[in-house]
């Protein structure tokens, strides 16, 4: 029996679909290249003429989706850069492509990084 691990110790994304018409949902591990599940099969989407194309895009979403959760849940977390003038006014700075902003939300204008409030300074 192995012992007991997490997700994380695991996975090793990004997660991919294997291209046939089986439509396996693929991603490292620290064993190598795993199948994780397999998503093409017919269920509702056979009764609709485009049932095929409808399949393709349902696997597609699926792995977009499962990407988009690890990088939220576990990927690097980028932050505001707060800039502070003289005056007491901010503005606030993207780590990823160096552009200055007014902050009001949580993705940069320009790269569409998303981005958490700045850290509060810890002394």
């Amino acid at each position: 029996m192995k012992p007991t691990a997490t997700l994380k110790d695991i996975l090793k994304p990004p997660f991919t679909h294997c291209g046939t018409p089986v439509g396996n949902v693929t991603c490292g591990t620290v064993e190598g290249l795993r199948r994780l599940a397999d998503v093409r099969g017919w269920g509702f989407f056979q009764y609709f003429e485009n049932g095929e194309a409808l399949q393709d895009e349902f696997k597609d979403f699926l792995v977009a989706a499962m990407n988009e959760k690890w990088e939220r849940d576990f990927g690097d977390k980028s932050f505001w850069i707060e800039q502070t003038w003289e005056k007491g006014g901010s503005t606030y700075v993207c780590p990823e492509c160096d552009v200055m902003h007014q902050w009001e939300s949580d993705y940069c204008p320009s790269c569409g990084t998303r981005l958490l409030e700045p850290k509060e300074e810890t002394e």
